[in-house]
């Protein structure tokens, strides 16, 4: 069910203006934490969202249609732009140059070396 709602969307009233990035049943956007997707349904899914639950179906047009009356749309620009993160210099640490060999994944690319284009 998550392939139909994978990629880069935003909001169909302030395009552009907030990005939201949902790969499998995570979704990343840039000013808040990983959400969990959960599937209720043929192109239907919830998420907790500030101690709410919300709810979203796709449509028949291929957006996203919110409970709370949002529409998502998908952001053309930025599908499959993939680029290296400039904080862990695509290591993937959150700090490169640590010799005493600590592994903690980097926060911004999430331990991958490469950051989605819903980061500047």
């Amino acid at each position: 069910w998550s392939n139909a709602f994978r990629g880069h969307w935003t909001n169909e009233l302030a395009r552009g203006r907030s990005v939201h990035q949902i790969h499998g049943t995570h979704m990343r956007s840039r000013s808040g934490p990983v959400a969990v997707l959960e599937p209720t349904g043929q192109n239907r899914f919830c998420m907790e969202k500030a101690g709410k639950l919300c709810h979203a179906q796709l449509d028949e047009f291929g957006r996203i249609k919110w409970d709370d009356g949002s529409t998502w749309v998908r952001h053309e620009i930025t599908e499959g732009r993939r680029a290296k993160c400039v904080l862990c210099y695509g290591t993937g640490l959150r700090n490169p140059y640590d010799v005493r060999n600590d592994r903690i994944k980097c926060q911004h690319c999430f331990g991958t070396g490469r950051r989605s284009a819903i980061y500047p």
